[in-house]
């Protein structure tokens, strides 16, 4: 049960990693390129694009969004003790609870909004 949940773990340390990893380089690069662009541009929008800010906020909600689930889910997991069969057989439960109602409407709506931006390109 134990090495489960560490591999449990893993999966949502590289999960969230993988997440961070995709929206660090995209703010670097947004840092390099700030002076050119200038900040009217860079929250400008229009009804076909949305603004370059407008994309990055997207992209740190998803970020906070990952990152707040695997704390939750790693504070969870370092909670269990194995010699508590009480508290082992209501780890799923505990485990749903964690995920808001909304949540993956959350992340459905932000694919939905640079899906729709990448169609319209």
């Amino acid at each position: 049960m134990t090495r489960a949940l560490v591999c449990y773990r893993c999966v949502l340390q590289a999960a969230r990693d993988a997440i961070s990893n995709q929206v660090t380089p995209v703010f670097q690069l947004y840092e390099q390129h700030i002076d050119t662009l200038g900040l009217a541009a860079a929250v400008e929008r229009s009804p076909l694009a949305p603004s370059v800010a407008d994309m990055l906020e997207w992209l740190q909600d998803i970020d906070r969004f990952y990152r707040n689930q695997f704390l939750r889910r790693k504070v969870l997991l370092q909670s269990i003790k194995p010699d508590n069969v009480s508290q082992l057989l209501s780890v799923p439960q505990a485990w749903s609870r964690l995920s808001p109602p909304d949540s993956e409407d959350f992340i459905s709506d932000a694919l939905m909004k640079v899906s729709f931006f990448m169609d319209s390109r």
